[in-house]
């Protein structure tokens, strides 16, 4: 594989603390970081999503809702001033863009509530563009074109998303959905089938239109996200034979990363913007049920996640269970990620090595 070109080390003696949200990303200058809370004013059984952010400086803030009834804050531009996410009104999911804390703008209709690893909206790192899928259709919008739904290179419109998108927004990948793959080329067990239709990676570039980047043979390709200059993007393979990330770039094309301790890598679900370092999962094989490595990549190859948090100087949290990363800024000085705590409750935390 491509190793990041970044070497990350930390000097100073890092803060690690809770934050008073459920994190979902952290802005590129780390200063920002945006998620949501539970509302439970309404009752226990009641429980709604609230999107917020939270900065060391104004603490945490709730953004508007205007009309919806929930909503969450996935991602926000480099500086914390733009936020996205999805929010929910009149039984219809929305991605929704929130600038300087003022009401949610309504884009355009989305297909799922989930502050997930992939598949949902993403920002540009000026705060500029957004990308995403409506109708289940790629598109990008912004304040000054409003939506625009992005083509085929042959010019035809096309069934797929937009998945993610450079800083200045002039870089963003996705994919189109292909042919109709026959079944006994998706079937994998009795309990297990993948897609219909196979996933083809796309990129459209500003001034040189669309291009299809094809993985050899393989039929599910997912593409993750892009880094900040546009050089490279993620995805993620899903096979009869298996699941396994790969890195592209122009250069060097399709480049599978490595896994840990010879245990396979599964997926991607986390970069940072200048693609220094990757967080993810590898699988042990030992386990029957195929338990997860949580793994990050950084140009010293795979770490598992513990290891990696106490290189840092992050002692505090190895005591925790099920940790996992969320969310890092440029260079990777400001990570958030959540735990669980023994009563399954989920905690935020920080950790910041400025």
């Amino acid at each position: 594989m491509i190793l990041p070109t970044t070497h990350v080390v930390f000097i100073n003696q890092p803060r690690v603390a809770d934050l008073p949200l459920h994190a979902a990303s952290v802005s590129s200058d780390g200063n920002t970081v945006v998620g949501y809370v539970e509302d439970r004013s309404r009752g226990s059984r009641d429980v709604r999503w609230a999107p917020c952010k939270w900065s060391q400086k104004k603490g945490l803030e709730r953004l508007g809702l205007g009309e919806a009834l929930k909503g969450l804050a996935t991602q926000c531009s480099a500086d914390g001033s733009v936020v996205i996410g999805s929010v929910w009104r009149d039984s219809t999911v929305w991605t929704a863009v929130w600038r300087n804390g003022t009401e949610p703008k309504l884009i355009s209709k989305d297909y799922s509530l989930s502050d997930s690893d992939a598949g949902g909206p993403s920002l540009s790192g000026d705060g500029v563009w957004v990308v995403g899928m409506s109708r289940h259709r790629p598109f990008k919008w912004s304040a000054s074109t409003g939506l625009e739904f992005l083509k085929r290179p042959s010019g035809e419109s096309a069934d797929g998303a937009a998945t993610g998108i450079n800083y200045n927004g002039t870089v963003i990948v996705g994919y189109v959905i292909g042919a109709e793959v026959p079944l006994a080329l998706r079937q994998i067990s009795y309990r297990t089938v993948l897609p219909k239709h196979s996933f083809i990676p796309c990129l459209w570039q500003a001034g040189r239109g669309s291009k299809l980047v094809k993985y050899g043979n393989e039929k599910w390709v997912d593409p993750l996200a892009v880094t900040g200059d546009g050089n490279s993007f993620i995805a993620n393979v899903k096979s009869a034979k298996g699941d396994w990330p790969v890195q592209w770039t122009a250069k060097d094309g399709f480049q599978r990363f490595d896994g840990i301790h010879q245990k396979p890598a599964h997926s991607i679900r986390r970069i940072a913007e200048d693609g220094g370092i990757f967080y993810g999962l590898c699988i042990d094989e030992k386990y029957p049920k195929r338990q997860f490595l949580r793994t990050v990549w950084s140009d010293n190859g795979p770490t598992d996640l513990k290891d990696f948090l106490r290189s840092i100087g992050a002692i505090s949290l190895l005591k925790h269970d099920s940790l996992d990363i969320q969310g890092m800024s440029y260079k990777s000085k400001v990570i958030v990620g959540t735990y669980q705590d023994r009563q399954s409750v989920s905690h935020s935390w920080i950790v910041d090595t400025r």
